[in-house]
């Protein structure tokens, strides 16, 4: 019972003993969220504007405009990928500069704003 012990001290709690058993037939394991297996929390790494890909108005095409308004947008959202992109951007001043107006959460497919003064 010295694995349990061990797990108990990483947070993983085992029911008994033959959950051992069962587990060393395990051939494979796929998690579904990446970057919180190992700190934990989701943290972004990188951002790549892909404006051009999409149809989005010129007055929006610049990086850092579009990152301000990213973080804007992601500071009403209570979602764990939210607040890494906020922490990752660290835009504080936009702000001043913009206000969001609407914010609108959608389960599974994401997040609406209308930003005032866009």
């Amino acid at each position: 019972m010295v694995g349990t012990g061990v797990a108990a001290n990483f947070g993983v709690l085992i029911k008994g003993g033959d959950v051992f058993e069962k587990i060393s037939a395990i051939t494979t394991v796929v998690f579904d969220k990446t970057g919180t297996l190992t700190s934990g929390q989701p943290k972004v790494v990188d951002m790549i504007m892909l404006g051009n890909k999409f149809k989005v108005p010129d007055a929006i095409t610049d990086e850092n405009l579009l990152k301000n308004l990213a973080y804007l947008c992601e500071t009403c959202s209570e979602h764990p990928i939210g607040k890494a992109i906020v922490k990752h951007i660290d835009a504080r001043d936009s702000s001043e500069r913009f206000k969001v107006q609407k914010f609108k959460n959608k389960n599974g497919e994401g997040i609406t704003a209308t930003i005032e003064d866009l």
